[in-house]
């Protein structure tokens, strides 16, 4: 399904993906479009929708973080190099976004 376009504020994106009923998103945006895909990776987890590893691995790339990464390791793999609990995992995954791990 696709997400259209739609005016207003960041919530928007939250509720549109709500609305909808989204379990995941994958982006398709360039690379370079890191603005507009922390918005989207920061209203997907707003909304409790999945977001893809791909752009937590190109993330990490980006702030020269190497090896397994705790908190989206536990969101996206079926055996994660560290069993966490899922409220840790979903703290250190949104910190990961956020640049503070």
């Amino acid at each position: 399904m696709r997400f259209e376009r739609r005016k207003g504020s960041r919530s928007t994106v939250a509720a549109g993906l709500r609305e909808t009923q989204t379990e995941i998103v994958v982006s398709y945006l360039p690379v370079g479009s890191e603005k507009a895909t922390g918005l989207y990776a920061e209203q997907a987890l707003f909304a409790c929708v999945v977001i893809d590893a791909i752009r937590r691995a190109k993330l990490a790339l980006d702030r020269g973080i190497g090896g397994a990464l705790d908190g989206p390791c536990g969101y996206f793999m079926k055996s994660p190099p560290r069993q966490l609990t899922d409220g840790e995992v979903q703290l250190r995954t949104e910190a990961f976004i956020r640049g503070e791990a």
